[in-house]
């Protein structure tokens, strides 16, 4: 009765016109891009076949232009811990989760770049598993863009929280 797609495999653009008498929900657990192409058209096309689009954010929610949405966010945890001065904290920029392609990791590289030269005493630590192939052009990318200093990629951890509260 309900067939909820979430992901932009053959199924996203055929079950639509396969499936007419079923509720389709189409899911998008990434964060949402806009672009330009055939690709795209494409899939702008065939979303218009969805009944529903559930998103992560209202913000995911508007860049896609969908007029039937529903938001589910991500669940998140109320984390009893003192508050330390910011003027106390390291200076630091902390990013976690799955350290895959998809998340685009190597954006955020790229952006501190530019910010690490003007900024020396500050570092980016980046905490997750993932893709090996995937950590080493990581790795890469930060030797070719000279910022090894100031940035590392960490395996996961179960103190993050900690790591995140006594970073700026």
């Amino acid at each position: 009765d309900v067939i909820v797609v979430v992901n932009y495999s053959y199924e996203f653009y055929f079950l639509p016109f396969l499936s007419k008498e079923s509720y389709r929900v189409k899911e998008y657990h990434s964060s949402f891009s806009v672009g330009q192409g055939w690709v795209n058209r494409l899939k702008d096309y065939c979303a218009k076949f969805y009944h529903t689009h559930v998103f992560l954010s209202h913000e995911e929610a508007r860049l896609s232009k969908q007029k039937n949405y529903a938001v589910i966010p991500n669940p998140t945890m109320e984390i009893e811990a003192p508050v330390v001065n910011l003027a106390e904290r390291e200076k630091k920029i902390i990013a976690a989760g799955r350290v895959v392609a998809l998340k685009g990791f190597e954006r955020l590289i790229q952006s501190w770049s530019g910010l690490a030269k003007h900024y020396p005493d500050w570092t980016l630590e980046i905490y997750g598993d993932g893709e090996a192939d995937y950590i080493a052009q990581l790795n890469k990318l930060i030797s070719d863009l000279q910022i090894g200093r100031n940035t590392k990629i960490y395996p996961s951890t179960d103190k993050i929280v900690d790591k995140m509260l006594n970073s700026r």
